[in-house]
């Protein structure tokens, strides 16, 4: 009977050892689910906003109603991306960063297209 209770306690308490183990590994994933959320989040609302950039009257030959500005002058993008120096270059890259916007202007990218000058 001594070594039934003995090897019961010994259940238990394995028991009580895998159940904290699955709590962790239950927090892990619920936080990894928190961050895909986000994410999902995220993808959804630029999702959104692509799609009213549809109803944005864009000019012939653009792919987007984006542009920006360099040298006083407009630009637009004829392509949605490119690949430069072996990355891959869009057009919110772009848009994020004055110097590509510099560097495409400067190697004439087949990306963009003046729109406009002043």
């Amino acid at each position: 009977m001594f070594k039934t209770n003995l090897m019961e306690k010994k259940t238990i308490e394995q028991l009580e050892k895998e159940l904290e183990l699955l709590q962790a590994k239950n927090a892990e994933l619920q936080n990894e689910n928190n961050d895909l959320i986000e994410i999902n989040k995220e993808l959804t609302l630029e999702l959104e906003s692509q799609s009213a950039l549809k109803e944005t009257p864009i000019a012939s030959g653009l792919v987007t109603a984006d542009t920006f500005d360099f040298e006083d002058k407009q630009y637009g993008f004829a392509i949605p991306g490119v690949t430069l120096n072996g990355k891959v270059i869009t057009i919110k890259d772009v848009m994020a960063d004055e110097a590509l916007q510099a560097k495409l202007v400067k190697i004439k990218s087949g990306m963009i297209a003046e729109i406009a000058s002043a």
